[in-house]
């Protein structure tokens, strides 16, 4: 169904953005590129999607054109949650239909699982940016979400994760004697 591939994208374009943003503000690394450069691994990664006709397969110089890397953290934020929303209303769209089929329904609610809870974690995510840092609020930081953890969770749908916040667990130094 179209609304459904529709909601999809929405929800691949928020999480991305996502991890773009989380990247930029320092609070998400990742390991060397496995391909020794991105556009080895982006045409690793996508060589099985240029089968699909429907949608278009995004180019590496598309994907270079994007230039998310520009953008700061919290305009990138911003744009994954309106991601999310969207695809929330087009799942709305999508269930409202009379003869929808019980696998597209189910796909459908774990769709929606996805982007509402996506959408409360970057509110969480934008709440911890916006909120001057304890001690200083003078203090300029890239570094606002280093007492968190961020996790991508599977277990709802596995194509598309719950991205969740997660607070670090303090080390305890103490001996037990």
């Amino acid at each position: 169904d179209t609304l459904i591939m529709e909601a999809k994208k929405e929800i691949a374009r928020g999480v991305y953005t996502t991890i773009q943003a989380l990247q930029k503000n320092g609070a998400l690394k990742f390991n060397e590129l496995p391909f020794g450069s991105e556009e080895l691994t982006f045409q690793h990664r996508f060589k099985e999607f240029s089968k699909v006709q429907t949608p278009a397969m995004l180019s590496y110089a598309q994907y270079k054109d994007l230039k998310l890397k520009e953008l700061p953290s919290r305009t990138l934020l911003g744009m994954a949650y309106k991601g999310f929303e969207s695809a929330k209303i087009i799942i709305a769209a999508a269930t409202s239909r009379v003869s929808v089929v019980p696998s597209d329904l189910l796909q459908c609610q774990q769709l929606l699982k996805v982007a509402k809870g996506n959408s409360l974690s970057l509110m969480w995510i934008q709440k911890i940016i916006n909120s001057p840092p304890p001690g200083n609020p003078k203090q300029k930081t890239n570094q606002e979400l280093l007492g968190h953890e961020i996790s991508f969770d599977f277990s709802v749908q596995k194509s598309y994760p719950l991205i969740k916040l997660l607070k670090k667990k303090k080390k305890n130094n103490s001996k037990k004697k």
